[in-house]
C-alpha cells in the first residue's frame, strides 16, 4: 500500500509539473496572438488609410492627366 502511494504521489507531481507546462506554453501563445492581431490592426490602418489617399487622388484628378 505504501508503494502505491509513492506511485499515486509521483503521478501527482509529474500531472502538476505537465499541468503548468501547457498553462506556461498557452500564455506563451496566447502572448503571440495579441502581438499578431496588433499587428494586423496596424497593417489594416495603414492599408485603409493608402486606399483612401488613392481614392481622394483619383478624384482630385492626380492619376489622370
Amino acid at each position: 500500500m505504501k508503494k502505491q502511494m509513492e506511485e499515486s504521489e509521483k503521478l501527482a507531481e509529474a500531472m502538476e509539473m505537465k499541468y503548468h507546462d501547457t498553462t506556461s506554453q498557452l500564455d506563451m501563445v496566447r502572448a503571440d496572438l495579441e502581438e499578431a492581431l496588433r499587428k494586423n490592426q496596424a497593417l489594416e490602418k495603414k492599408l485603409q488609410a493608402s486606399l483612401l489617399n488613392q481614392v481622394c487622388g483619383i478624384t482630385k484628378g492626380h492619376y489622370f492627366t
